[in-house]
């Protein structure tokens, strides 16, 4: 909460954890899982910081489907803000029954829902939508590994590109990203912040930005820039 955090989520698995779609998972005892989310809820200390509490017990070697009910609903009466009922396939079955069940005794509980990249939701014959998701009640819907499938996927085709035809590779990918938001790996990786709180605290850090040649933010001078964030 201190750093700016705004939400974090703890999970009932065995430590060392596994991701929630590989075998062999486990999860810890009910009393257990409990204590961990009380103590989150105590612990909190601002209204906005939002706990969410991951069940694993289905698809977990010790646990079944109606124990991942019954975890939501414990989760729940510990005070979390959400409960993610990892589920281990992209079943429209499992995430309806979840939400309309335990909806029946908790009708207020906010859920989370993993519509994960580990499923390929294009091949199923009617996949969720993320606006059923939200009408089911999983008012937070997240894709996790899209970055690392997004990347990976491009990297693999741009690196068989240069390979296979040298510098055109090259040039075709900046087709792609000169004038994008990406264009600049010194903007990403955010130079100019660092060229401005160099120049703040070495009297001599714009004299030699200016007699050297290398990358240079354009738009804000660095000397200029941090007097006018002190201002």
């Amino acid at each position: 909460e201190k750093a700016g955090v705004a939400a974090v989520h703890i999970e009932d698995q065995t430590s060392p954890k596994r991701c929630g779609h590989i075998a062999g998972k486990r999860i810890v005892s009910r009393e257990q899982a409990r204590s961990r989310f009380e103590a989150a809820v105590d612990a909190k200390q601002s209204e906005d910081t939002v706990i969410i509490a991951r069940t694993d017990a289905y698809g977990s070697a010790n646990g079944d489907w109606e124990e991942h009910l019954e975890r939501g609903r414990i989760y729940a009466d510990a005070g979390v803000d959400l409960v993610w009922p990892e589920m281990p396939d992209p079943s429209r079955e499992d995430a309806v029954e979840y939400a309309e069940t335990i909806h029946e005794t908790h009708p207020d509980l906010d859920l989370a829902f993993n519509y994960s990249s580990s499923f390929a939701w294009s091949e199923e014959e009617d996949p969720l939508t993320f606006a059923e998701l939200g009408d089911l009640g999983y008012q937070y819907i997240f894709i996790t590994l899209y970055g690392l499938h997004s990347g990976a996927h491009a990297v693999y085709e741009d690196m068989k590109n240069i390979a296979e035809n040298d510098e055109r590779a090259q040039f075709e990918l900046e087709d792609r990203y000169l004038g994008h938001e990406t264009e600049s790996h010194h903007e990403l990786s955010f130079v100019p912040r660092y060229q401005e709180v160099e120049a703040r605290f070495d009297p001599e850090a714009s004299a030699r930005h200016e007699e050297s040649a290398g990358f240079t933010d354009e738009e804000r001078d660095p000397i200029t820039a941090s007097e006018s964030d002190d201002d």
